[in-house]
């Protein structure tokens, strides 16, 4: 998988192109989706856009534009899941 890094102030126009957020927790889950996932019709590779803590990833998975986002696991701490969701939306 190619990945190009956009700087977060030019990536609101691409994510209003995508309306389904992924969050993976683990390196198997993360690897398995990013196998699956090819780059936006405007584009030659996936986007990478870092954020705070976070890192996204921006593609289609089949005719879909996604957004993917990796948290630690478990619901509580800096980079759980309650935090990394709320985070990302």
């Amino acid at each position: 998988m190619e990945i190009e890094t956009i700087e977060e102030s030019k990536i609101s126009e691409i994510l209003s192109r995508t309306k389904i957020l992924f969050v993976t927790a683990t390196d198997t889950e993360t690897e398995c989706l990013h196998r699956n996932i090819s780059p936006l019709p405007s584009h030659d590779k996936i986007i990478r856009c870092y954020s705070g803590n976070n890192t996204y990833y921006i593609g289609l998975l089949g005719v879909f534009g996604i957004v993917h986002v990796q948290c630690s696991m478990g619901t509580i701490g800096e980079s759980a899941s309650t935090t990394t969701t709320q985070d990302a939306i």
